[in-house]
């Protein structure tokens, strides 16, 4: 069933772009079919910035010849997001070279994840994904060994995983580290013994994912990686684990995947281990979202074999507006619907979110136990309003159509709620 959402000119020729390998003649409709200047490329240029897919757009726009000059300077923009991209890369590469040599050295296997993994084995091209940090899958025994090779790079641990660092360990399935490579440049690791939190109700089997990983070899490094299947399965997890909300890029991420392995990817084996892992709904949700928008096919009797017939299909029309929606808004809602029209718990949890201390810490760079952080809450108050006083705007002047969409987001919400417990006791 094809779900029909009204997007704006420039996200649908966003899609059809990031949907288009560049030189097709899939790619060439779309541009020609904008050519009428009903696209604000500016705006364009602002919506791939926000959603991380700024390189991938230029890619894949850049054989073609621009309508415009305001196409022309948006794509002067995203130019600058490729080649920085490939800059950062290339230094995140060399930092992930010389850690996985050491870690061979000590007998310590380990995977590489999500960003890393896509660029040495979909994209081969390290301008086309940009990598906040680089996720290492561990075997949990070695975890105190890892830590102490990490420290003697020059890594330290971030300050809430030092903190709390007993907690993390027996709760939790990472720990962040961190080490400023240069003045303009920090490299932020998160090495990981499981998928996700052992208090998830899922069942994803590490031993499993362990037997199934591959060597690889991209840019001079050699990296071991997860097989399509388990990636794919991973990506979906992390994309519900983020609310949706984490960028585009994460989607552009799923169907590359497809696109990549084509028939090779074994569908049979994807929808077998998201009913073992417990985890059909939350890979069931991504696929429906890349299908509908980027035009991957993804055989229905996957698709019918990761829900229960009673599925809700509605939850996959309020995915879809998270997924396009600009950053500010989409952390926003449904926060702000909870605190308009929430119970007073639920208003004093969006509060203590907003303003709690680790969130002041974080956006200040302040120790969570610092007491300069009560100095910081007037700025806080006053960054909160700026940053989203065009968002309450919006909602006031929209009235009844933004409550309605605010409610299927907290509807969505709700239905991603397991995922989101990270609270420490």
């Amino acid at each position: 069933m094809r779900i029909a959402v009204p997007l704006s000119a420039e996200w649908r020729l966003l899609l059809r772009t990031c949907a288009a390998a560049p030189q097709t003649s899939a790619a060439t409709r779309s541009l020609q079919q904008f050519d009428d200047g009903s696209v604000d490329w500016a705006q364009l240029a602002d919506h791939a910035s926000e959603h991380d897919i700024g390189p991938l757009v230029y890619h894949n726009m850049r054989p073609y010849s621009l309508p415009a000059d305001g196409a022309r300077q948006a794509l002067a923009r995203l130019k600058a997001q490729y080649c920085a991209t490939a800059i950062r890369n290339a230094l995140v590469y060399r930092e992930l070279a010389a850690l996985l040599g050491a870690l061979r050295a000590d007998n310590k296997p380990v995977v590489v994840l999500k960003g890393a993994a896509l660029t040495a084995t979909v994209y081969r091209n390290l301008a086309l994904r940009p990598m906040g940090d680089v996720d290492l899958l561990i075997r949990r025994d070695d975890l105190s060994e890892v830590e102490k090779l990490f420290e003697r790079f020059g890594y330290t641990l971030e300050d809430d995983y030092r903190e709390h660092k007993e907690w993390y360990r027996t709760h939790h399935y990472h720990l962040t580290f961190r080490r400023r490579v240069t003045a303009a440049f920090t490299m932020y690791c998160e090495v990981h013994w499981r998928i996700d939190r052992p208090t998830q109700p899922f069942a994803i089997d590490m031993n499993g994912v362990w037997g199934r990983v591959a060597a690889v070899s991209f840019d001079g490094v050699d990296l071991l990686v997860m097989p399509p299947e388990d990636l794919l399965l991973h990506l979906c997890l992390h994309t519900c684990k983020h609310r949706l909300v984490g960028g585009f890029r994460a989607f552009c991420d799923i169907a590359a995947i497809i696109r990549h392995y084509g028939p090779s990817l074994d569908w049979e084996q994807v929808r077998t281990r998201a009913v073992e892992w417990r985890i059909g709904p939350f890979v069931y949700v991504p696929l429906r979202v890349v299908q509908e928008l980027l035009e991957v096919e993804v055989p229905a009797s996957v698709l019918q074999g990761l829900v229960s017939e009673e599925f809700d299909d509605r939850l996959v029309v309020a995915a879809i507006t998270e997924a396009l929606e600009r950053r500010v808004s989409a952390d926003l809602f449904p926060r702000f619907f909870d605190l308009r029209y929430g119970s007073v718990a639920e208003r004093g949890r969006v509060l203590g979110r907003v303003f709690s201390r680790a969130a002041i810490a974080h956006r200040y760079g302040l120790p969570p136990a610092s007491r300069q952080i009560y100095w910081y809450y007037p700025m806080r108050l006053k960054g909160v309003t700026i940053d989203y006083a065009a968002e309450l705007w919006r909602f006031v002047r929209r009235g009844r159509q933004t409550i309605s969409q605010a409610e299927s987001r907290s509807q969505l919400s709700r239905w991603l709620a397991p995922l989101q417990d990270d609270r420490r006791p």
